[in-house]
Protein backbone atom coordinates (compact mmCIF):
# COMPACT_ATOMS: atom_id res chain seq x y z
CA UNK A 1 0.00 0.00 0.00
CA UNK A 2 3.14 2.29 0.77
CA UNK A 3 3.70 2.71 -3.29
CA UNK A 4 -0.35 4.24 -3.50
CA UNK A 5 0.13 6.10 -0.69
CA UNK A 6 3.20 8.02 -2.46
CA UNK A 7 1.00 8.51 -5.23
CA UNK A 8 -1.41 10.08 -3.60
CA UNK A 9 0.52 12.15 -1.58
CA UNK A 10 2.70 13.69 -4.61
CA UNK A 11 -0.70 14.39 -6.37
CA UNK A 12 -2.14 16.18 -3.52
CA UNK A 13 0.87 18.53 -3.37
CA UNK A 14 2.41 19.16 -6.67
CA UNK A 15 1.75 16.12 -8.97
CA UNK A 16 3.77 12.72 -9.67
CA UNK A 17 7.26 14.36 -9.94
CA UNK A 18 9.61 12.56 -9.62
CA UNK A 19 8.18 9.27 -10.15
CA UNK A 20 8.56 9.50 -14.31
CA UNK A 21 11.90 7.62 -15.74
CA UNK A 22 12.60 3.80 -16.55
CA UNK A 23 10.68 1.31 -14.46
CA UNK A 24 13.25 -0.12 -12.27
CA UNK A 25 14.01 3.94 -11.24
CA UNK A 26 10.39 4.61 -10.93
CA UNK A 27 9.82 1.46 -8.91
CA UNK A 28 12.71 2.37 -6.87
CA UNK A 29 11.61 5.59 -6.06
CA UNK A 30 8.10 4.14 -4.61
CA UNK A 31 9.41 1.96 -2.78
CA UNK A 32 12.24 4.65 -0.89
CA UNK A 33 11.80 4.70 2.59
CA UNK A 34 9.21 2.17 3.23
CA UNK A 35 10.96 0.77 6.26
CA UNK A 36 9.87 3.76 8.21
CA UNK A 37 5.91 2.71 7.75
CA UNK A 38 7.22 -1.04 8.47
CA UNK A 39 8.76 0.01 11.93
CA UNK A 40 6.10 2.67 13.05
CA UNK A 41 2.94 1.10 11.95
CA UNK A 42 2.54 -1.94 14.00
CA UNK A 43 3.56 0.25 17.06
CA UNK A 44 0.70 3.11 16.64
CA UNK A 45 -1.63 0.68 15.91
CA UNK A 46 -0.73 -1.49 18.26
CA UNK A 47 -1.65 1.03 20.72
CA UNK A 48 -4.99 1.60 18.78
CA UNK A 49 -6.56 -1.43 19.45
CA UNK A 50 -4.98 -2.12 22.89
CA UNK A 51 -6.89 0.98 23.90
CA UNK A 52 -9.89 0.31 21.56
CA UNK A 53 -10.93 -3.60 22.38
CA UNK A 54 -10.91 -3.34 26.29
CA UNK A 55 -13.11 0.06 25.73
CA UNK A 56 -15.64 -1.51 23.36
CA UNK A 57 -15.94 -4.64 25.61
CA UNK A 58 -16.54 -2.57 28.86
CA UNK A 59 -19.16 -0.39 26.74
CA UNK A 60 -20.77 -2.48 25.21
CA UNK A 61 -22.50 -3.71 28.49
CA UNK A 62 -22.81 -0.03 30.04
CA UNK A 63 -24.38 1.08 26.57
CA UNK A 64 -26.25 -1.95 25.15
CA UNK A 65 -25.37 -0.67 21.46
CA UNK A 66 -22.38 -2.00 19.72
CA UNK A 67 -22.17 1.32 17.27
CA UNK A 68 -22.39 3.54 20.05
CA UNK A 69 -19.48 1.85 22.01
CA UNK A 70 -17.81 1.47 18.90
CA UNK A 71 -17.85 5.18 18.25
CA UNK A 72 -16.86 6.44 21.61
CA UNK A 73 -13.92 3.86 21.47
CA UNK A 74 -12.99 4.71 18.25
CA UNK A 75 -12.44 8.75 19.57
CA UNK A 76 -10.22 7.45 22.63
CA UNK A 77 -8.08 5.46 20.45
CA UNK A 78 -7.23 7.76 17.92
CA UNK A 79 -6.19 9.94 20.56
CA UNK A 80 -4.04 7.31 22.12
CA UNK A 81 -2.40 6.41 18.54
CA UNK A 82 -2.06 10.44 17.96
CA UNK A 83 1.26 10.51 20.68
CA UNK A 84 3.30 8.30 18.12
CA UNK A 85 1.38 8.96 15.19
CA UNK A 86 1.68 12.00 14.66
CA UNK A 87 5.48 12.30 14.50
CA UNK A 88 5.64 9.52 12.08
CA UNK A 89 3.25 10.64 9.82
CA UNK A 90 4.98 14.22 9.67
CA UNK A 91 8.32 12.36 8.84
CA UNK A 92 6.82 10.13 6.43
CA UNK A 93 4.64 12.98 4.91
CA UNK A 94 8.38 14.91 4.16
CA UNK A 95 9.71 12.13 2.80
CA UNK A 96 6.92 10.90 0.29
CA UNK A 97 7.33 14.57 -1.26
CA UNK A 98 10.85 14.70 -1.18
CA UNK A 99 11.17 17.40 1.20
CA UNK A 100 13.92 15.55 2.94
CA UNK A 101 16.53 13.17 1.75
CA UNK A 102 16.26 10.52 4.83
CA UNK A 103 14.28 10.19 8.06
CA UNK A 104 17.41 11.11 10.20
CA UNK A 105 17.78 14.27 8.20
CA UNK A 106 14.09 14.89 8.35
CA UNK A 107 14.70 14.16 12.18
CA UNK A 108 17.64 16.48 12.82
CA UNK A 109 15.98 19.65 10.83
CA UNK A 110 12.66 19.20 12.29
CA UNK A 111 14.24 19.45 15.51
CA UNK A 112 16.70 22.02 15.14
CA UNK A 113 14.13 24.21 13.49
CA UNK A 114 10.81 23.71 15.75
CA UNK A 115 12.26 21.63 18.88
CA UNK A 116 10.33 18.80 19.87
CA UNK A 117 7.05 20.84 18.69
CA UNK A 118 7.99 20.11 14.80
CA UNK A 119 7.22 16.61 15.30
CA UNK A 120 3.44 17.57 16.36
CA UNK A 121 2.78 20.32 13.10
CA UNK A 122 0.35 19.27 11.92
CA UNK A 123 -1.70 17.65 14.86
CA UNK A 124 -4.68 19.23 14.30
CA UNK A 125 -4.63 18.93 10.74
CA UNK A 126 -4.49 15.02 11.02
CA UNK A 127 -7.07 15.05 13.75
CA UNK A 128 -9.78 16.45 11.28
CA UNK A 129 -9.16 13.61 8.92
CA UNK A 130 -8.18 10.73 11.61
CA UNK A 131 -11.46 11.30 13.61
CA UNK A 132 -13.99 11.92 10.85
CA UNK A 133 -12.41 8.93 9.06
CA UNK A 134 -12.06 6.52 11.49
CA UNK A 135 -15.52 7.79 13.27
CA UNK A 136 -17.43 6.84 9.92
CA UNK A 137 -15.57 3.91 9.25
CA UNK A 138 -15.99 1.92 12.54
CA UNK A 139 -19.87 3.00 12.25
CA UNK A 140 -20.12 1.93 8.70
CA UNK A 141 -18.09 -1.74 9.38
CA UNK A 142 -19.95 -1.99 12.73
CA UNK A 143 -23.76 -1.01 11.68
CA UNK A 144 -23.11 -3.22 7.89
CA UNK A 145 -21.73 -6.11 10.09
CA UNK A 146 -24.69 -5.96 12.73
CA UNK A 147 -26.94 -6.21 9.52
CA UNK A 148 -25.03 -8.54 7.77
CA UNK A 149 -25.31 -11.29 11.01
CA UNK A 150 -29.26 -10.45 11.14
CA UNK A 151 -30.34 -11.09 7.71
CA UNK A 152 -28.13 -14.10 7.07
CA UNK A 153 -28.55 -15.29 10.79
CA UNK A 154 -24.85 -15.88 11.02
CA UNK A 155 -21.49 -13.90 11.62
CA UNK A 156 -19.67 -12.78 8.10
CA UNK A 157 -16.99 -15.34 7.07
CA UNK A 158 -13.54 -13.60 4.80
CA UNK A 159 -15.84 -12.87 2.08
CA UNK A 160 -18.55 -10.97 4.09
CA UNK A 161 -15.65 -9.39 5.48
CA UNK A 162 -14.05 -7.89 2.64
CA UNK A 163 -17.62 -6.84 1.27
CA UNK A 164 -18.03 -5.04 4.39
CA UNK A 165 -14.90 -3.50 4.55
CA UNK A 166 -14.83 -2.75 1.18
CA UNK A 167 -18.17 -0.62 1.56
CA UNK A 168 -16.66 1.12 4.68
CA UNK A 169 -13.50 2.24 3.96
CA UNK A 170 -14.12 2.99 0.24
CA UNK A 171 -16.81 5.73 1.44
CA UNK A 172 -14.92 7.07 3.93
CA UNK A 173 -12.12 7.69 2.49
CA UNK A 174 -13.96 9.52 -0.25
CA UNK A 175 -15.61 11.79 1.75
CA UNK A 176 -12.75 12.55 4.00
CA UNK A 177 -10.60 13.31 1.09
CA UNK A 178 -11.10 17.14 1.47
CA UNK A 179 -9.61 17.12 5.12
CA UNK A 180 -6.78 14.41 3.56
CA UNK A 181 -5.16 16.87 1.39
CA UNK A 182 -5.11 19.86 4.09
CA UNK A 183 -3.14 17.44 6.43
CA UNK A 184 -0.63 16.02 3.83
CA UNK A 185 0.04 20.05 2.87
CA UNK A 186 0.57 21.22 6.27
CA UNK A 187 2.88 18.88 7.31
CA UNK A 188 4.88 18.97 4.34
CA UNK A 189 5.68 22.29 5.93
CA UNK A 190 6.54 21.45 9.20
CA UNK A 191 10.11 23.29 9.97
CA UNK A 192 9.72 25.87 7.16
CA UNK A 193 8.39 29.70 7.14
CA UNK A 194 4.86 30.52 7.06
CA UNK A 195 4.95 31.88 3.65
CA UNK A 196 2.41 34.18 1.84
CA UNK A 197 -1.11 32.21 3.66
CA UNK A 198 0.35 30.64 6.73
CA UNK A 199 1.65 27.19 7.56
CA UNK A 200 -1.42 26.05 9.33
CA UNK A 201 -4.98 24.94 8.04
CA UNK A 202 -6.58 28.12 7.66
CA UNK A 203 -3.36 29.22 5.72
CA UNK A 204 -3.34 25.79 3.75
CA UNK A 205 -7.15 26.16 3.06
CA UNK A 206 -6.44 29.73 2.37
CA UNK A 207 -3.85 29.01 -0.56
CA UNK A 208 -5.38 25.64 -1.66
CA UNK A 209 -8.47 27.61 -2.85
CA UNK A 210 -6.57 30.35 -4.31
CA UNK A 211 -4.42 28.40 -6.60
CA UNK A 212 -6.80 25.38 -7.34
CA UNK A 213 -10.51 26.39 -5.99
CA UNK A 214 -12.94 23.86 -4.95
CA UNK A 215 -11.57 20.81 -6.78
CA UNK A 216 -8.30 21.05 -4.93
CA UNK A 217 -9.70 19.53 -2.01
CA UNK A 218 -10.50 16.34 -3.72
CA UNK A 219 -7.06 15.77 -5.38
CA UNK A 220 -5.75 12.42 -5.58
CA UNK A 221 -9.53 11.35 -4.03
CA UNK A 222 -9.58 8.27 -6.47
CA UNK A 223 -6.34 7.08 -5.68
CA UNK A 224 -7.17 8.09 -1.62
CA UNK A 225 -10.27 5.81 -2.18
CA UNK A 226 -8.54 2.72 -3.53
CA UNK A 227 -5.74 3.18 -1.31
CA UNK A 228 -8.20 3.24 1.83
CA UNK A 229 -10.46 0.33 0.03
CA UNK A 230 -7.73 -2.14 -0.16
CA UNK A 231 -5.95 -1.39 2.92
CA UNK A 232 -9.50 -1.74 4.76
CA UNK A 233 -9.96 -4.89 3.23
CA UNK A 234 -6.90 -6.32 4.69
CA UNK A 235 -6.76 -4.54 7.93
CA UNK A 236 -10.01 -6.00 8.89
CA UNK A 237 -9.46 -9.21 7.65
CA UNK A 238 -6.68 -10.05 9.25
CA UNK A 239 -7.95 -8.38 12.06
CA UNK A 240 -11.34 -10.36 12.22
CA UNK A 241 -9.28 -13.51 11.18
CA UNK A 242 -6.83 -13.37 13.62
CA UNK A 243 -9.33 -12.66 16.55
CA UNK A 244 -11.17 -16.11 15.11
CA UNK A 245 -7.91 -18.37 15.45
CA UNK A 246 -7.13 -16.28 19.02
CA UNK A 247 -10.40 -17.07 20.46
CA UNK A 248 -10.38 -20.84 19.44
CA UNK A 249 -7.49 -20.97 20.51
CA UNK A 250 -8.02 -19.38 24.37
CA UNK A 251 -11.56 -21.26 24.19
CA UNK A 252 -13.05 -18.31 24.33
CA UNK A 253 -16.50 -17.47 22.99
CA UNK A 254 -17.47 -16.18 19.60
CA UNK A 255 -17.11 -12.44 18.86
CA UNK A 256 -20.96 -11.11 18.81
CA UNK A 257 -22.12 -8.61 15.82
Amino acid sequence: MYPIEKIKTRLQISGISGLVGTPLETLKDLFANVWVVLVCSPIYYGMYFAAYEPLKRCLIVRLNSTSSAALISSIAATFVMFITRVPAEVIKTRLMTGADASPMLAVRRLYARAGVSGFYTGYLSLATVEYPFNMLEITLYECIRKAWAANFNAQPGALGTVVIASLADSVSGFLTNPFDVIKVRVMNRAGDSPGKFGAGVRGQVRQLLSEEGLSGFFGGAYVRTAWMTVGGVVYWLVLEESQKVLRRFMCLAPKLA
